[in-house]
């Protein structure tokens, strides 16, 4: 499980892209908070978050392990 946390409520677009740059999930809506996202479903590995809030970008990466 991976907890995605930002300041400001509103629209989001959140994706998880694999280490060659295959979208592996995806999330546009509307957000309060915190957000617990299950990637139990995705192998070991290197992964990228990007998080779009009006106004903002931010990208982490991240590893997944078994």
């Amino acid at each position: 499980l991976l907890t995605a946390q930002w300041q400001t409520a509103g629209l989001v677009e959140l994706s998880v892209f694999t280490a060659t740059g295959r979208q592996a999930w995806a999330y546009q809506g509307r957000s309060e908070g915190p957000m617990v996202i299950d990637l139990s479903h995705l192998p070991p590995g290197l992964y990228l978050l990007t998080l779009r809030t009006e106004g903002q970008l931010l990208s982490r990466k991240f590893m997944l392990s078994d």
